[in-house]
Protein backbone atom coordinates (compact mmCIF):
# COMPACT_ATOMS: atom_id res chain seq x y z
CA UNK A 1 0.00 0.00 0.00
CA UNK A 2 1.41 3.44 -0.75
CA UNK A 3 1.62 5.71 1.96
CA UNK A 4 -0.34 8.86 1.35
CA UNK A 5 -0.04 12.52 2.56
CA UNK A 6 -2.95 15.05 3.31
CA UNK A 7 -2.32 18.62 3.90
CA UNK A 8 -3.04 20.14 7.52
CA UNK A 9 -4.72 22.66 8.25
CA UNK A 10 -3.69 23.45 11.46
CA UNK A 11 -0.87 24.60 11.25
CA UNK A 12 0.78 28.00 9.61
CA UNK A 13 3.56 26.26 7.57
CA UNK A 14 3.43 23.23 4.76
CA UNK A 15 2.85 20.46 6.39
CA UNK A 16 1.28 17.00 5.98
CA UNK A 17 0.16 14.04 7.95
CA UNK A 18 1.31 10.86 6.33
CA UNK A 19 -1.43 8.19 6.45
CA UNK A 20 -1.16 4.42 6.20
CA UNK A 21 -4.72 3.88 4.84
CA UNK A 22 -6.60 5.72 6.76
CA UNK A 23 -4.20 5.86 10.08
CA UNK A 24 -2.34 8.69 10.67
CA UNK A 25 1.49 7.11 11.53
CA UNK A 26 3.24 10.40 10.60
CA UNK A 27 3.87 13.77 9.47
CA UNK A 28 5.79 15.34 6.98
CA UNK A 29 6.71 19.47 7.35
CA UNK A 30 8.69 22.05 5.67
CA UNK A 31 10.70 24.49 7.34
CA UNK A 32 12.83 27.63 6.90
CA UNK A 33 15.85 28.93 8.45
CA UNK A 34 16.64 32.12 6.83
CA UNK A 35 17.28 31.56 3.14
CA UNK A 36 17.74 27.93 3.80
CA UNK A 37 14.58 25.40 2.93
CA UNK A 38 14.14 21.96 4.47
CA UNK A 39 12.00 19.42 5.49
CA UNK A 40 11.24 17.22 8.50
CA UNK A 41 9.40 13.90 9.03
CA UNK A 42 8.81 11.65 12.16
CA UNK A 43 7.31 8.39 12.34
CA UNK A 44 4.45 9.22 14.92
CA UNK A 45 1.58 6.90 16.81
CA UNK A 46 3.95 3.72 16.88
CA UNK A 47 7.12 3.20 18.77
CA UNK A 48 9.48 2.57 16.44
CA UNK A 49 12.24 3.42 18.68
CA UNK A 50 14.79 0.91 19.69
CA UNK A 51 14.10 -1.66 16.48
CA UNK A 52 17.75 -0.96 15.72
CA UNK A 53 17.06 0.54 12.58
CA UNK A 54 17.70 4.09 13.88
CA UNK A 55 16.06 6.84 14.70
CA UNK A 56 12.30 7.61 13.85
CA UNK A 57 12.76 10.99 12.62
CA UNK A 58 14.95 12.78 9.93
CA UNK A 59 15.45 15.67 8.09
CA UNK A 60 15.35 15.84 3.95
CA UNK A 61 16.37 19.10 1.33
CA UNK A 62 13.09 18.13 -1.06
CA UNK A 63 9.52 16.86 0.35
CA UNK A 64 10.17 13.70 -2.35
CA UNK A 65 13.56 12.77 -0.50
CA UNK A 66 11.28 13.19 2.73
CA UNK A 67 8.66 10.82 1.92
CA UNK A 68 11.24 8.28 0.53
CA UNK A 69 13.15 8.28 3.60
CA UNK A 70 10.26 8.22 5.77
CA UNK A 71 8.75 5.02 3.67
CA UNK A 72 11.72 3.41 3.91
CA UNK A 73 12.24 3.64 7.73
CA UNK A 74 8.57 2.76 7.85
CA UNK A 75 9.02 -0.49 5.85
CA UNK A 76 12.02 -1.37 8.14
CA UNK A 77 9.87 -1.02 11.45
CA UNK A 78 7.16 -3.31 10.07
CA UNK A 79 9.66 -5.95 8.56
CA UNK A 80 10.88 -6.17 12.33
CA UNK A 81 7.33 -6.09 13.50
CA UNK A 82 6.74 -8.73 11.34
CA UNK A 83 3.53 -6.78 9.53
CA UNK A 84 2.85 -6.17 6.04
CA UNK A 85 0.94 -3.23 4.22
CA UNK A 86 -2.50 -4.53 3.26
CA UNK A 87 -4.44 -2.97 0.43
CA UNK A 88 -8.13 -1.68 1.69
CA UNK A 89 -11.10 -3.57 0.69
CA UNK A 90 -12.83 -1.79 -1.95
CA UNK A 91 -16.98 -2.91 -1.61
CA UNK A 92 -18.25 -3.54 -5.02
CA UNK A 93 -20.12 -0.18 -5.19
CA UNK A 94 -16.83 1.85 -4.70
CA UNK A 95 -17.34 2.63 -1.42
Amino acid sequence: MALRLSRRDDVEFESYRVLSGEVPIGIISRHTEGPQVFWTWVIGHVHVSGDGFGPPQGGADTREQAQAAFATRWRLWLAKAGLVEVEPVVNPDGS
